[in-house]
């Protein structure tokens, strides 16, 4: 079956493919954020913080590049590139949660207060919102390192990967013509 747009669907199909979509969204960034509750704490070293940096972001650039490989195939590609975004967005704020909670374990001195699974992934939503109320702040030089990571690759998400996911949708379209 050729790719359709959005705009091409009758507005009972769009009703339902959006509701489709909007629900299986929900279900990955549920996905996500379960397994982030399930999976035991790890305790890092300053190495293993950096380590488990590396291997977070390139398990997330496979797990993008397959994700945008399912939008080249998708039957409503710009409603996969959405359900994408979605997903994208809940595993990086999952990663960085988890490299903030081994941190705050490792040494409760690395923030403000000591994190939990909850202060921990409150803290990377405020970082990725750039809103930074203050309540919880990184102490240590590594604390502040990771936040400074986070920070930056935050532009990187909201300027690289949506033009990437949104491009392949795109692209998706026009390639049918």
């Amino acid at each position: 079956m050729s790719p359709r747009a959005i705009s091409e669907l009758e507005p009972k199909e769009l009703r339902r493919q959006l509701a489709l979509s909007s629900l299986r969204a929900l279900s990955f960034f549920a996905s996500v954020l379960a397994v982030y509750f399930i999976i035991p704490d790890f305790t890092a070293s300053d190495l293993g913080t950096w380590i488990q940096l590396i291997v977070g972001i390139v398990f997330f650039v496979v797990i993008l590049g397959w994700q945008v490989k399912r939008i080249r195939t998708a039957d409503i590609p710009e409603l996969r590139a959405i359900e994408v975004l979605a997903f994208a967005l809940a595993l990086f704020l999952v990663l960085f949660a988890g490299i903030y909670l081994s941190l705050s374990a490792s040494d409760p001195g690395n923030f403000s207060e000591p994190l939990s699974r909850i202060g921990s992934l409150y803290f990377t939503v405020v970082t990725f919102g750039t809103v930074g109320f203050g309540d919880i702040t990184p102490t240590t030089d590594l604390g502040r390192l990771v936040s400074s990571a986070q920070v930056i690759l935050d532009l990187v998400f909201i300027g690289l990967i949506v033009r990437v996911i949104l491009g392949a949708s795109k692209r998706t379209l026009e390639s049918r013509e």
